[in-house]
């Protein structure tokens, strides 16, 4: 099975949901990083050369993509935002599912987030002080909350 994740702005932990899924399922897994972020969340230094996103854009003909095409959940990971929901919004990529980072004090409804981008909420990850602090220190492979292990096998 092949899972998207992807998200309208900027911060909305994307990276960190699909890293902490990945580690937290039980099947093999392969990360697919477009944003180059995956590789520090992991606690490892960039790599020299060209990434995905580079190769996407060469002179590489279509042809090329047509190989790497697959059946696919599509997942937006987002916070209750305003912002990041109007931006997804205008965004031409409609996901199949939502993943909803969960943060006190904000006023947007589960429902309102379902209504605005016409896709149902799959999972919910709570914003855990935990999780930022395994992956300021480069120890999120080691420092995955047990909690948050629990609801990523679930979602999965």
């Amino acid at each position: 099975m092949l899972t998207i994740c992807w998200a309208a702005k900027g911060g909305s932990g994307t990276t960190v949901y699909a890293v902490a899924r990945a580690l937290a399922i039980t099947t093999p897994t392969v990360l697919v990083d477009l944003a180059g972020d995956v590789l520090p969340v992991l606690g490892l230094p960039r790599p020299d050369g060209p990434g995905v996103h580079d190769w996407l854009r060469s002179d590489a003909g279509p042809d090329r993509l047509a190989r790497l095409e697959h059946r696919a959940t599509d997942l937006l990971v987002t916070r209750a935002c305003y912002l990041a929901l109007t931006r997804a919004a205008e965004i031409d990529a409609r996901p199949t599912g939502i993943v909803l980072v969960e943060e006190p004090g904000r006023c947007l409804r589960p429902s309102d987030i379902e209504a605005s981008l016409g896709a149902p909420i799959v999972a919910t990850a709570l914003l855990d002080p935990a999780i930022a602090r395994a992956v300021d220190s480069g120890l999120l492979v080691s420092r995955l909350p047990s909690a948050w292990r629990r609801q990523l096998r679930r979602a999965a």
